[in-house]
């Protein structure tokens, strides 16, 4: 995993909305949660696993990968003051025979196995239940993003009517909204470095050779400030022109932008034709 020490991207600061992440303590086989100190830390922990990714040691605990012991925390939200509960399952499908010949193939089985202990259970208190049905993605699969993204985006409008019951008005929608972007932390004028999380076995050198030393000079308070809206905000394009006062259009051309300074930053070597390339901030 490669940090970027900023507030606003895979920032220390813990964002607005209530959040706490889960992970497991590999010693004693105890549910850990997070709910505070270190976002990078805690969100690191709780995607640690077991031989994928090296653990985290923190408060003298070693941690790794939270769905080993609780993989849907519909209660922990709960605890956490919330009034209804939108469970979403979107675990991957049991791997098959072919794909079980690899260190790769019997950890991600594991992982989902015991992922699925408690599952059925808690996603029948949540309020509302939706379940993606992935049938042919992993836990591996990163590159499928956009398709991943494309079908939960699916199941959640043909879930309409369900969601629909605890739906608000609009006033009192922006009423909440604007109460978050009150609660935001003030951005960074430039980020304060790179720091390269990666098993002992691999050599850092390497990933830092792909990394485009200039890359920090490209960033952008104001794309650090959409990406900040809409990760940790979860505002809309439009809800982000109606607040900042400007059109779809610049909010649209700013998020080509800020995506184009993260895909950089990873493979600076390879930027995508669609996407241009940010310019050096002035």
């Amino acid at each position: 995993m490669i940090r970027c020490p900023t507030a606003w991207c895979c920032g220390h600061a813990w964002p607005p909305i209530p959040f706490a992440a889960v992970a497991t303590d590999i010693e004693t086989g105890e549910r850990v949660v997070m709910d505070g100190g270190d976002l990078v830390e805690a969100m690191r922990a709780s995607m640690a696993i077991p031989v994928v990714f090296s653990p985290v040691e923190l408060d003298g605990r070693i941690l790794v990968d939270g769905g080993l012991v609780d993989n849907m925390p519909v209660e922990l939200a709960r605890a956490m003051g919330a009034d209804v509960v939108i469970a979403v399952d979107a675990s991957p499908p049991l791997l098959e025979r072919e794909r079980l010949r690899t260190v790769l193939g019997i950890s991600e089985q594991v992982v989902t196995l015991l992922g699925r202990q408690d599952l059925l259970r808690e996603m029948a208190s949540a309020d509302v239940a939706l379940d993606i049905g992935f049938e042919h993605v992993g836990i591996f699969d990163f590159r499928d993003a956009d398709s991943i993204i494309a079908k939960g985006a699916a199941v959640a409008r043909d879930s309409a009517g369900a969601l629909s019951a605890w739906s608000v008005s609009e006033a009192e929608y922006r009423n909440r909204r604007a109460a978050v972007l009150a609660r935001r932390r003030a951005l960074p004028t430039r980020p304060g470095g790179l720091a390269i999380d990666a098993p002992d076995w691999v050599d850092k050198r390497l990933i830092r050779a792909r990394i485009d030393s200039e890359i920090l000079d490209t960033f952008d308070p104001e794309l650090a400030e959409l990406v900040d809206m809409r990760y940790f905000g979860g505002y809309s394009e439009a809800e982000i022109a109606e607040l900042q006062g400007i059109t779809d259009r610049t909010v649209r051309r700013r998020w080509d932008k800020a995506r184009a300074w993260l895909y950089l930053a990873l493979q600076p070597h390879a930027p995508p034709p669609s996407i241009p390339r940010p310019t050096r901030c002035s």
